[in-house]
């Protein structure tokens, strides 16, 4: 494989890693307090630096595209509002 194929790869398991955690903190908060999700919101924190680290290094020319931002944006901010008045 090329790198190229490689960098979108791991991309893509890296956002599908902090769709999932969106996923469980929007929908199902009363999981947040378990250990099984503390660890993976950990590995999955660990391995999105990881990549944005080598992502700087080895693949300079690339850059985020605008949806990409604006989506992440979004879905922050949804779940900022979900957990802020919608407590359980």
């Amino acid at each position: 494989m090329d790198n190229n194929k490689i960098q979108k790869i791991s991309h893509y398991i890296i956002v599908l890693l902090l769709v999932i955690l969106w996923f469980i903190m929007m929908f199902f908060p009363e999981q947040m307090d378990t250990m099984n999700f503390k660890i993976f919101f950990s590995i999955s924190l660990a391995c999105s630096m990881i990549y944005s680290f080598c992502r700087k290094k080895y693949f300079p020319m690339q850059k985020d595209c605008k949806t990409e931002k604006f989506v992440c944006t979004f879905l922050i901010i949804l779940l900022f509002l979900r957990l802020l008045f919608l407590k359980n």
